[in-house]
């Protein structure tokens, strides 16, 4: 099978900071993405399919669902009548302005601001250590 997906720039930026959203949830929403009829509107893997075709143990598969329902990024409906039963899932676009996303996920957004701090005390303490080896390097050619 060939082709591509292409994913929304919003999931690499933002919603990577969602608390509980990974690479597998990452995973996920592309494998819906991908099986998502357009006619219907939804996907609809059976559990053991997207399992089998993703690698992946149930356990992974539900909460990595349960995230992308939390975070607004599919919605799931049984479709069933009674003695078999299926999921269907409509996957919805991200929110793409960060700033609209953050105000509905302020757990996100505090999520940010702790990593943002941190790379910017790692940067701090590299750019401190690259000056200390130059002054180090000047006095020892001086």
């Amino acid at each position: 099978m060939s082709g591509f997906i292409m994913l929304p720039n919003a999931l690499l930026t933002h919603y990577v900071f969602y608390p509980k959203f990974n690479g597998n949830t990452m995973l996920v929403y592309a494998y819906l993405k991908k099986l998502e009829n357009a006619e219907w509107g939804y996907a609809f893997p059976s559990q053991n399919q997207a399992m089998s075709d993703l690698g992946i143990s149930d356990t992974t598969f539900k909460a990595q669902i349960e995230t992308l329902v939390d975070c607004g990024l599919i919605t799931v409906k049984n479709n069933g009548d009674g003695r078999f039963t299926n999921n269907v899932y409509y996957v919805h676009d991200p929110i793409e302005m960060a700033e609209d996303f953050y105000a509905k996920y302020p757990q996100a957004k505090a999520e940010y601001e702790r990593k943002q701090s941190i790379a910017n005390k790692v940067g701090r303490s590299r750019r401190k250590a690259r000056e200390s080896l130059e002054r180090k390097a000047s006095e020892i050619s001086s």
